[in-house]
């Protein structure tokens, strides 16, 4: 494709070579020509130059052709949403697209949804219903900011942005950010305690205690507890020394000539109660 120079360049030379032509058909005699078809053809020759000048001057000062938007296969996605709170509502603030392919020229306007997420729900696990809040178009500036002054206090909100292109394509949506849940308290849910384990026995092999129980349903792992007595006092203060997924746990570490105590717990979503317990004397090796 040519240059718009040199478009120029030819259409000045062309202009030049019709008024030559005009000059020499209005000011000299076609009849001093040397036959009639050579002046048939000059007159033919002034008739395109003048429809040629017609033709370029009608066409200056008209706009020209739009600049047109370099092709993209999607909408960019803004992936850098931030969020805080201010006096006067919800601040919202983030970036311009990072999608290489996806130029500025091409962004209409930023839609921005939000959307309310219910009281003691996980936002993980939240149905939430957005709804188009505002929308914002593209200025000059790299960053955007925008406050949603239409929120209610001891409500939680979450939000997203996402890009219109002139064409009223939508992007992708962006990364969503929460708000409000500094508001609200917490729902208090109902925390399973199993039961205590029953049934407890234990077997003396002089090299270990060997101690099992009932199984006690929807337990993640029972804990076992062991005291020693301290001067004929009875039991002292209970450590944990292990941890069983089944109803058995073996004491290894034990010496001769000592009474332990031992008393076991099971784990839920907390911690049972001590079971009863049971007292075990070591004999001389």
């Amino acid at each position: 494709m040519d240059s718009p120079y040199k478009l120029i360049k030819n259409s000045l030379i062309k202009i030049i070579a019709c008024l030559k032509v005009l000059q020499h058909g209005f000011f000299h005699d076609y009849a001093s020509y040397h036959d009639k078809k050579s002046a048939q053809l000059r007159i033919l020759l002034l008739v395109s130059c003048i429809l040629y000048l017609a033709s370029f001057l009608t066409a200056c000062g008209r706009r020209g052709d739009p600049v047109l938007v370099e092709p993209y296969i999607e909408v960019g996605a803004v992936k850098n949403l931030k969020v805080s709170i201010k006096d006067e509502g919800v601040n919202l603030m983030w970036g311009l697209p990072k999608d290489k392919n996806f130029p500025r020229k091409a962004i209409k306007s930023f839609l921005i949804f939000r959307a309310e997420v219910p009281h003691g729900i996980k936002f993980e696990k939240c149905e939430c219903e957005y709804k188009l809040v505002d929308s914002l178009a593209p200025g000059k500036e790299k960053k955007f900011e925008y406050i949603d002054k239409g929120i209610i206090k001891n409500q939680a909100y979450a939000y997203k942005i996402v890009v219109m292109d002139k064409n009223k394509k939508l992007s992708k949506d962006s990364n969503i950010v929460l708000v409000g849940y500094e508001w609200i308290e917490p729902k208090k849910f109902e925390v399973y305690q199993p039961h205590a384990p029953h049934n407890i026995n234990a077997i003396y092999t002089k090299k270990s205690v060997i101690l099992t129980w009932d199984e006690v349903l929807d337990v993640e792992i029972y804990r076992i507890y062991r005291a020693m007595d301290t001067g004929g006092k009875g039991a002292d203060i209970f450590i944990l020394i292990g941890e069983t997924v089944t109803p058995v746990f073996t004491d290894k570490d034990i010496e001769s000539l000592k009474k332990y105590y031992y008393r076991i717990t099971a784990m839920g979503d907390s911690e049972s109660i001590p079971s009863g317990i049971i007292e075990v004397i070591t004999e001389s090796k």
